[in-house]
């Protein structure tokens, strides 16, 4: 290697930085670019000075690299572009990104960086929104049972904007998931939240809902089985449920009940909820109605009515109650013309204020009152009867009686023993039931234009039967009238003898009996 010793002279030749050759191996200095060159005696300008190459422990020579330049005055500039910035300590910064430059991002609330340099978002405790959502934190105000309690808010962006939360697809469901309830909307949020929701489904599966206004047109409840949501309006306030059914099919409403009974009850209070009063005699507690559109719809009231009715001031001790039937005549309408038709108590029993019109059949035991007319049918175990019978009024009916005990005034019977007296001044029907000997009628009080029957079931064992009248007037086909004074008699077993008993006047002379004998009917 060789080693060269450097001295400085001075050439005064013509000569300019650009075409001095100069001699091998000498150094001149290039005032123009205030650089050292190299002379290799043959090149103008000579060659550039080699210099060792920098390091970070070296001074030497640096070579620009891509994203450097150096400009003709020698200036190493950094190719920064429009994203950095100098400080005024001489620093180059990232300059902050906008919509149009990429940039340095400043991290905001609920934005960290993990150890690997990746972006979370951690919004807990901050608002933000999401497409037209907004979410963000709120407190319940004094007021409400949670008062300074903070709680999440999802609502829409814009002002009046509906919110619809739907689920992707055809078979997606929208869940939730703990209590929900429903409110009403006035604008302020405190105040909504301090009210009773108007629906509500609890944790447990409870379900109830706030309807706070009447409205004669709309039930709070409405079940429509159609597929348009089109029904008939209700046409009174107060209306709770509104049920209608599929068109063509009944509309049907279901009480099932798992070992045990389905119940409907129907129930009043005075006063209030929160303060009631006991029920008042004649106060109706239900009432069951049927309406019937006509030509102009329907009316306010039905053509006939199911009442369960208080009959006394209701105690602990004291809940007596009835159920009247009520229905509308004919010709009338309903609201100027239903009536009470009949009523059920246990202490008067059936009364009714129409009357009871047509045949009734079947077994009848205990007390009957009222009038009695028409033609008899079979009797089992009990009296038969033929012919018209006329007990003081208008009521027809063929019955069947099981053991008489028919007893009314004018009306009563007698059970078992050898005798039974007739008084004419007071008695209609007499029940006389197995005699247990000989059967001797006695009459007393003549009273004119008095008719009384006495009905005699005979069983197994033979009785003899006196009727009080001894006379043969005439005799037909399964009966003989007798009359006159005396005892006439007949011996009977199995059989049910009718005696009727006419009182032409006050004397025992004109006192006539009819007597019908049949078997009884088993």
């Amino acid at each position: 290697m060789a080693i060269y010793d450097l001295f400085l002279s001075r050439n005064n030749a013509a000569s300019t930085p650009q075409n001095y050759v100069g001699h091998t191996g000498r150094l001149f200095y290039d005032s123009a670019s205030g650089g050292l060159r190299i002379s290799d005696g043959v090149t103008g300008g000579g060659l550039p000075m080699p210099l060792n190459v920098a390091t970070t422990s070296i001074v030497g020579g640096i070579k620009p690299a891509a994203g450097f330049t150096v400009s003709p005055d020698g200036t190493l500039s950094l190719n920064a572009g429009s994203m950095f910035e100098l400080t005024e300590a001489n620093v180059f910064v990232l300059k902050a990104a906008t919509d149009t430059q990429i940039g340095g991002v400043k991290l905001g609330p609920g934005v960290t960086t993990n150890s690997e340099g990746q972006i979370i978002i951690d919004p807990e405790g901050l608002s933000f929104s999401f497409g037209d959502f907004a979410s963000t934190v709120g407190t319940y105000a004094v007021g409400n049972p949670k008062a300074g309690d903070d709680y999440a808010l999802l609502g829409s962006v814009n002002a009046d904007e509906d919110v619809i939360i739907a689920s992707n697809g055809s078979t997606g469901v929208v869940k939730v998931i703990g209590d929900f309830s429903v409110r009403h909307t006035n604008g302020n949020l405190d105040d909504v939240l301090a009210d009773e929701p108007i629906f509500r489904v609890s944790s447990g599966g409870q379900i109830r809902m706030l309807v706070p206004l009447a409205d004669p047109l709309t039930g709070a409840l409405a079940i429509i089985g159609n597929d348009t949501g089109v029904s008939h309006p209700p046409n009174q306030t107060g209306v709770i449920l509104h049920v209608t059914g599929n068109n063509g099919l009944v509309s049907r409403n279901y009480f099932d009940a798992a070992n045990n009974y389905a119940l409907l009850v129907g129930r009043r209070y005075n006063g209030t909820a929160a303060d009631t009063t006991k029920v008042l005699s004649g106060e109706l507690m239900l009432r069951i109605a049927g309406q019937a559109s006509n030509d102009t719809g329907f009316e306010t009231f039905g053509p006939a009515q199911i009442d369960w009715v208080a009959t006394e001031d209701q105690t602990p001790t004291s809940q007596g109650g009835e159920i009247r039937i009520r229905a509308t005549p004919n010709g009338s309408s309903a609201l100027a013309g239903i009536t009470q038709v009949a009523s059920f108590n246990a202490t008067t029993g059936v009364t009714s204020t129409v009357g009871f019109v047509g045949n009734v059949t079947g077994d009848l035991i205990g007390d009957v009152t009222g009038d009695v007319s028409g033609n008899a049918g079979t009797v089992t175990n009990g009296v038969y009867t033929t012919g018209t019978q006329n007990i003081g009024g208008a009521k027809t009916f063929t019955t069947q009686v099981t053991a008489p005990r028919l007893v009314e005034t004018g009306i009563r019977t007698v059970n078992g023993g050898t005798g039974c007296t007739i008084d004419f001044s007071s008695d209609s029907l007499i029940l006389w039931d197995t005699p247990s000997g000989t059967a001797t009628v006695t009459l007393q009080n003549y009273t004119a234009g008095a008719t009384v029957k006495v009905i005699i079931r005979v069983g197994a064992t033979s009785r003899d039967i006196n009727y009080g009248v001894a006379t043969v007037n005439n005799s037909t086909t399964g009966s003989t009238t007798y009359n006159g004074s005396g005892a006439g008699s007949a011996s009977i077993a199995n059989q049910c003898v009718v005696l009727t008993y006419i009182c032409v006047d006050t004397t025992p002379t004109n006192c006539y009996v009819i007597v019908a004998i049949e078997p009884l009917v088993p």
